[in-house]
């Protein structure tokens, strides 16, 4: 089967765990024998071999790259949005990409920055299209439902205007199967009027799950380290962290992340933390892991799914998430972490003196999670997917 695979970003150009889950799942197929073919967005036209997989990597055709979007102005945002309701550039390079790679399936991903294009194409060529939910940006022109450090409840008409073509296509017959990370974000999906009568289903992202299972290193006697990866702002929960560390004794709190919140930079700059809380700069998680006890992972806004979940849970490490999005599908209470209600501190602060009185709780999660990590395994995740091909194609055919 011959596979093309649209998201918006792909390797090198890594801005979050969308683009390590595609490629992931790329590779995964391809080890299974299929052939695949990806496409995605960089700032230069260029095409070249990533792992064994041929790329293309499309200029923007828009007034700037997307991986510039957070220095871009009000002004030259609204113009980029207007461009990426139906980008004619994207569209007449894709087109060609199509016609010579000749694909049996699209599976699309994130499209900021791609337009509608890839679904007019495949809808106008009749090749069926997958689609995997990885955030709101087919509902909500931000991508997060997320405005002044609230969920929305629904669509404005700003987001609604700005995502009316795509809203068309959900509902008249482009996409074969939906698929989201999580049921939370199937269902806001569905409840915001996109894919009437489409086939869904929810697959999790994928990971490459360790032959041994990892131990729990020695050293828990003293202070348990906890890890938050991630942007540092507002909507990530990084306020209600740092003020229930500012509490505790016990802990020690490591923050890796670009700092984009104006406030908590300035204390930065002033030294006004204590000791105990350390802000680490961007990081990899491979380089600091396997150093750490729990993973924190305080989102206010609804987080679709959480790649830094599995991540964690790959190293044996327990999680203590907030209970939004899909968190609570991937954290099991008691087993693998524990969830709480990110507006209310004292939920997070219980879980934390737990943490820190009960020496024996620690192992007792992390003896939970290598079983709990094998449905997350990569190669699952691609033979799930390739079912879900192999019906879209079949019904697509009778």
């Amino acid at each position: 089967m011959k596979i093309l695979m649209v998201n918006t970003l792909f390797y090198p150009h890594v801005f979050g765990g969308a683009e390590k889950s595609v490629q992931l799942l790329s590779q995964g197929l391809a080890d299974q024998g299929h052939e695949v073919v990806v496409v995605s967005v960089a700032p230069a036209r260029d095409v070249k071999y990533v792992g064994g997989l041929k790329v293309y990597y499309l200029p923007p055709h828009n007034i700037y790259w997307g991986g510039m979007f957070g220095r871009a102005g009000r002004l030259k945002k609204l113009l980029w949005h207007l461009g990426d309701i139906f980008n004619p550039g994207i569209y007449r390079e894709l087109s060609g990409i199509a016609d010579r790679e000749r694909p049996d399936i699209i599976h699309t991903h994130m499209l900021t920055g791609l337009s509608a294009a890839p679904w007019v194409i495949a809808r106008r060529r009749g090749i069926p299209v997958v689609h995997t939910l990885r955030e709101y940006s087919l509902i909500c022109e931000s991508a997060t439902m997320f405005r002044d450090n609230t969920n929305c409840s629904g669509q404005c008409r700003a987001c609604g205007a700005f995502t009316a073509l795509k809203k068309y296509l959900c509902n008249h017959g482009t996409i074969k199967h939906v698929v989201g990370l999580s049921n939370f974000i199937i269902a806001r999906h569905l409840q915001q009027g996109y894919f009437k009568g489409v086939p869904y289903s929810r697959v999790f992202n994928g990971i490459e799950v360790p032959t041994t299972p990892s131990r729990l290193l020695p050293g828990l006697a003293g202070p348990v380290k906890i890890l938050y990866l991630g942007r540092i702002e507002r909507g990530k929960g990084v306020w209600e962290i740092l003020e229930a560390a500012q509490q505790m004794a016990g802990i020690e709190l490591y923050l890796g992340g670009r700092v984009l919140d104006d406030e908590i930079r300035e204390k930065i700059k002033q030294q006004k933390y204590p000791a105990h809380i350390q802000f680490l700069g961007f990081i990899d998680p491979q380089e600091i892991l396997d150093q750490i006890d729990v993973v924190i992972v305080p989102s206010r806004w609804h987080e679709p799914f959480g790649r830094v979940v599995i991540e964690a849970y790959q190293y044996g490490k327990p999680v203590i998430a907030s209970h939004r999005g899909g968190l609570p599908e991937i954290v099991i209470e008691g087993k693998t972490g524990f969830l709480y209600n990110p507006d209310h501190v004292q939920e997070l602060l219980a879980i934390l003196k737990r943490l820190t009185t009960d020496p024996g709780l620690i192992p007792a999660l992390h003896s939970h999670i290598a079983e709990h990590l094998q449905q997350f395994d990569n190669n699952h995740i691609a033979r799930q997917y390739e079912q879900i091909y192999q019906s879209v194609i079949k019904h697509d055919i009778n």
